[in-house]
């Protein structure tokens, strides 16, 4: 049977799926480098937000690294 991930996100699913810690998500979001929407009173992460995030993490990474980029897997 196949496994769909869902739409979005809460911080701590998110902090799960990365291996991140919470902070890190939190100061993402913070520097607008990580786009989140609020639902009541809840803080949501939408799936390709979060993957889009961490391309850009490894392009700066081995940007930092001198390596050649690699393509954006979030398109």
């Amino acid at each position: 049977m196949k496994q769909t991930l869902p739409i979005a996100l809460s911080i701590p699913d998110a902090c799960h799926i990365t291996g991140v810690q919470k902070d890190t998500i939190y100061r993402a979001i913070n520097r607008g480098e990580l786009r989140s929407l609020k639902i009541g009173r809840r803080r949501l992460i939408r799936m390709d937000s979060l993957k889009a995030w961490i391309s850009d993490c490894e392009q700066a990474t081995q940007r930092e690294m001198g390596f050649s980029p690699t393509p954006n897997l979030a398109e």
